[in-house]
C-alpha cells in the first residue's frame, strides 16, 4: 500500500462499515425490542380481553338466572346479556387473529391453535345454556323445577368456561411472563453486544494506531526533525526515504533541496575563500608599495637634508 491516500481512504471507509454496522445493530435491536414489547403488550391485551370476557360470562349466567327466575319479565336483559358476551367472544377472537397476522413465528401459530379449542367451547357453552334456558322457560312450569333446572345448567356452564378460561388466561400470562424474559434476555444480548461493540472498536482503532497513525507521525516528527538541523546550518542532514507515498516523495523533495543548499553553500565558501585569496595579495601588493614608498621618501629627505648641508657649507 504505496498511498496515503488509499491509507487514509481506507481508513475512512472502515470507520464508515463499522458506523453502518452499528446502525444496523442497533436498528435489529430496535426492532426486536419493539417485537417484544409488542407480543407482551398483545398478551397483556387479551388477557384484559378475557378478563373482561369472564364478566361478561358471568353476567350472561345471572341473566339467565333471573329470566329462569322471572318468566313474566321482559327478555331484554337476557339479550343485552348474550349481545354483550358475543362481542366479548368476538374482540377475544379478533384479538387472537390479529396476533397470528402480525406475526410469523411458528410458535406463535400453535399458540394460536391451541387457543381456538378453548374459544369454541366457550362460544358452545353459552349455546347451550341459552337454548337449556329457553328450554327451562318452555317447559317447566313450577318455580322449584326451573330452580333445580337452571342450577344443573349453571354447574354446566361453569364447568363447561371454567377450564377454557382458566387455561386462556393462564396461556396469556405465560405469554407475559415470557415477553419479560424475553425483554430481560435482549438486554442482556444488547449489553453483551455494546460491550463487544466497544471491545472491537477499540482494538481497531489500536491497530490503526500502531499501523498507520503512529508511523505517519514518527516520519513527520523525523521531517520536523531535519527541518530544524538544516535551519541550524546542518546541511549534510539527510533523512531515509523507506516507503514512496506522499511523505515519502516529500522526504526524498527535503534531501534534494538539503543537496542544493548544500552545493551553493560550498561554492560561496570557495568563492569566499578566493576572494579572501585576492585580498589578501592586494593587500601584500599595497604594503610592497608602501614600502617602496617609504623608501623613495628617505631618500628624497636624506637627498635633500646633504644638498641643504653643501649649501650653508
Amino acid at each position: 500500500m504505496r498511498s496515503l491516500k488509499v491509507r487514509f481512504a481506507l481508513l475512512l471507509g472502515a470507520t464508515a462499515l463499522l458506523i453502518v454496522l452499528a446502525a444496523l445493530g442497533v436498528l435489529a435491536s430496535i426492532a426486536a425490542a419493539e417485537r417484544t414489547i409488542d407480543r407482551t403488550l398483545a398478551a397483556q391485551a387479551r388477557l384484559e380481553l378475557l378478563a373482561e370476557l369472564s364478566g361478561r360470562l358471568t353476567q350472561f349466567g345471572l341473566a339467565a338466572v333471573e329470566t329462569v327466575g322471572n318468566p313474566d319479565t321482559q327478555p331484554e336483559s337476557m339479550a343485552i346479556a348474550r349481545t354483550n358476551a358475543d362481542k366479548a367472544l368476538a374482540a377475544v377472537d379478533e384479538a387472537l387473529a390479529r396476533s397470528i397476522r402480525i406475526s410469523d413465528d411458528p410458535q406463535d401459530r400453535m399458540a394460536y391453535a391451541a387457543r381456538t379449542r378453548p374459544m369454541a367451547q366457550l362460544r358452545a357453552a353459552r349455546a347451550i345454556l341459552d337454548r337449556q334456558v329457553q328450554q327451562i322457560t318452555r317447559h317447566a312450569a313450577e318455580p322449584e323445577q326451573r330452580q333445580n333446572a337452571i342450577k344443573g345448567a349453571l354447574n354446566g356452564f361453569g364447568a363447561m368456561t371454567g377450564q377454557p378460561l382458566s387455561f386462556l388466561i393462564e396461556a396469556e400470562r405465560r405469554s407475559m411472563v415470557l415477553g419479560s424474559e424475553e425483554a430481560r434476555a435482549l438486554a442482556d444480548r444488547l449489553r453483551l453486544a455494546a460491550a463487544l461493540a466497544v471491545g472491537a472498536a477499540l482494538a481497531v482503532l489500536l491497530v490503526l494506531y500502531r499501523s498507520l497513525i503512529r508511523p505517519t507521525l514518527a516520519r513527520i516528527e523525523a521531517v520536523r526533525r531535519a527541518a530544524i538541523a538544516v535551519g541550524r546550518g546542518e546541511l549534510d542532514t539527510r533523512l531515509s526515504v523507506a516507503v514512496r507515498d506522499e511523505l515519502g516523495l516529500l522526504v526524498a523533495s527535503f534531501n534534494r533541496m538539503a543537496a542544493r543548499l548544500g552545493r551553493r553553500e560550498a561554492r560561496v565558501a570557495a568563492d569566499r575563500a578566493a576572494l579572501e585569496e585576492t585580498i589578501q595579495a592586494r593587500t601584500a601588493d599595497l604594503r610592497a608599495a608602501n614600502a617602496r614608498l617609504e623608501t623613495v621618501d628617505r631618500s628624497r629627505r636624506r637627498f635633500f637634508a646633504d644638498v641643504s648641508h653643501e649649501l650653508r657649507t
